[in-house]
């Protein structure tokens, strides 16, 4: 009978082999879907460019006074327009991590202002910086300005009062052991709020909670910006809250700047 010592041993080369074939299937399937994804947002152009082709023919060839029927080819514009986002939403989906990107120092007040002029409907909102947002950390810039335009699209969006006030705060962690220093950064709106026990469902694929006739958007938003906060070693959840106003907190790994 073996010694314990060359047992136990034994036991955990056979435990760390399992692990590593675990490990590699789920690569493998995460490869797959990522795969497939692209290649059913890739398939979706060529019909939808038809489509629009074909509704443009139809409104082109109505009379002046089929109401009705111009009233359908308008409502079946609106939703080419919608797969269109979606066929984009699903393309950037699938594509998030396949780039690392350039990591470089950043001021995160110029981040957020630069996130911020990209979104759509920032004009019906108020942008509220911080004063101490930490001024130089090595971000991978692109993908970081993509969450925060995201978080503050969403505020904008879905604010029952025509865009309303978002403030934005952050700081740095100290460092921890064995664990890189985290950015925090925190998003905060004035809008209706999000009850709790739609916390995660919100972070969830082709999910909203408003009425898609009524923000236009296609629910992936949310999904898009926590998958690649993940893809970076963060995360980005829904700070728990009752009442009016929702909160997204930022987790991002950093290195200090020069």
């Amino acid at each position: 009978m073996a010694p314990p010592d060359v047992t136990e041993y034994l036991d955990l080369q056979r435990h760390h082999t399992r692990l590593a074939r675990q490990v590699a299937c789920l690569q493998r399937t995460h490869a797959a879907l990522q795969a497939f994804g692209y290649t059913v947002s890739s398939s979706m152009q060529p019909p939808l460019q038809a489509l629009a082709e074909v509704a443009g023919h139809m409104e082109a060839e109505l009379p002046a006074d089929a109401v009705e029927a111009r009233a359908l080819v308008v409502r079946l514009h609106t939703r080419i327009e919608r797969l269109s986002l979606l066929h984009g939403d699903l393309r950037t989906y699938a594509q998030v991590g396949q780039a690392p990107g350039e990591r470089r120092s950043m001021d995160i007040g110029l981040l957020v202002t630069h996130a911020w002029a990209h979104v759509p409907a920032s004009a019906h909102g108020q942008l509220i910086l911080a004063a101490d947002l930490p001024r130089a950390v090595v971000v991978v810039v692109e993908a970081l300005a993509a969450v925060l335009q995201a978080l503050l699209d969403n505020a904008v969006v879905h604010h029952d009062a025509g865009g309303g006030r978002v403030q934005v705060r952050g700081h740095l962690e100290p460092h921890r052991p064995g664990g890189a220093r985290l950015l925090v950064v925190e998003v905060e709106d004035d809008g209706p709020g999000i009850e709790p026990r739609f916390a995660d469902q919100v972070f969830r694929p082709l999910v909203t909670l408003s009425p898609r006739d009524r923000v236009g958007g296609c629910g992936m938003g949310l999904a898009i910006a926590r998958k690649r906060a993940e893809v970076a070693g963060g995360q980005v959840h829904l700070v728990p809250r009752a009442g009016r106003g929702a909160v997204f907190r930022v987790e991002w790994p950093v290195e200090a700047g020069p």
